[in-house]
């Protein structure tokens, strides 16, 4: 008698991404202890950040860039130095932990609110604050509490609120004038951090207006 074979079958999903030869030396580069570092060829590796992060990047590809440039800049830096630590060991212990000096980042919030219809990248903000992207990244969060892209969004929305009280002014140029790409970037934005539409917030804050100048 032959025995019974069941043969299960289960569908894998496969990400590939690649990562610019020139960011990955620039950035290992910028690690307390540089020496050789390189990201190595790992075959079977299980790392939950890594994961997490490529599929983060997936998902911000797949949306056609709707969080923006400085978004997947975070990502992509997030992921090239978790993979360089892996092939490395680098000690956590010894990453950059201090805070942007208080004048620093004054100049750094301030080219963000002077460039908030523009598009924004982490090298350039790293160069004005005179540190490297990943001791800039650390640092900012460090004074912070939030990455440089979370800033720009909270910067950007509060933008936005101040212009709707313009009731004259579409919400595709409230959009554009902060830095969204579209009204669904602005609502995206909106519905994140302000927990309701840019329509539902308009019609709430000029019925208030409204009330105070009783119109």
């Amino acid at each position: 008698m032959l025995p019974n074979f069941k043969r299960s079958s289960a569908k894998t999903e496969l990400i590939v991404c690649g990562l610019d030869s020139v960011l990955v030396s620039e950035l290992a580069e910028e690690t307390v202890d540089p020496g050789t570092i390189e990201i190595r060829n790992h075959v079977g590796i299980r790392d939950e950040s890594v994961a997490s992060l490529m599929c983060l990047l997936e998902k911000e590809g797949n949306s056609g860039g709707l969080a923006g440039g400085l978004y997947v800049d975070h990502l992509t830096c997030a992921l090239t130095l978790r993979l360089l630590s892996l092939g490395n060991k680098i000690d956590d212990a010894k990453k950059v932990t201090n805070k942007l000096p208080d004048h620093i980042l004054r100049r750094v919030v301030d080219r963000m609110e002077a460039d908030l219809s523009n598009t924004l990248d982490l090298k350039t903000l790293a160069v004005e604050s005179g540190y490297s992207r990943n001791h800039f990244l650390r640092m900012f969060r460090a004074a912070t509490g939030y990455t440089p892209h979370r800033y720009l969004l909270q910067l950007r929305v509060k933008r936005a609120q101040a212009l709707m009280k313009n009731k004259s002014m579409r919400l595709i140029d409230v959009a554009l004038a902060c830095g969204f790409s579209s009204h669904a970037h602005l609502s995206h934005a909106f519905r994140q951090l302000v927990g309701a539409t840019p329509s539902e917030y308009r019609r709430n804050i000029l019925m208030v207006l409204g009330q105070r100048t009783g119109k």
